[in-house]
């Protein structure tokens, strides 16, 4: 039931943040090419937000033990893969 009730939360959260800042026009590279020498003027107001979400991510997947478990499950797959490649290569 909680586990539920935080994903219906960081449903919403991300979905507020997604509208307010306007990140379905995510522009990384600013618009005043002046002030830098290569052209690449990068907006690290989107950065900063990127990275925030992917925080906050990271802490869902933390904190929920639905997305735990996933996580974990995720993380056992690929070794299992990199265990059997490494096997693969050794013959």
């Amino acid at each position: 039931m909680i586990d539920s009730f935080c994903t219906f939360c960081i449903q919403i959260l991300l979905m507020a943040v997604v509208t307010v800042s306007g990140l379905a026009s995510l522009h990384l590279f600013g618009s005043d090419s002046s002030s830098s020498s290569s052209g690449s003027n990068i907006d690290w107001r989107s950065v900063a937000i990127a990275s925030g979400l992917l925080l906050l991510a990271f802490v869902a997947a933390l904190l929920v033990p639905r997305f735990r478990h996933l996580v974990k499950r995720f993380v056992d797959a690929l070794r299992a893969k990199a265990a059997d490649g490494r096997l693969k290569e050794a013959q």
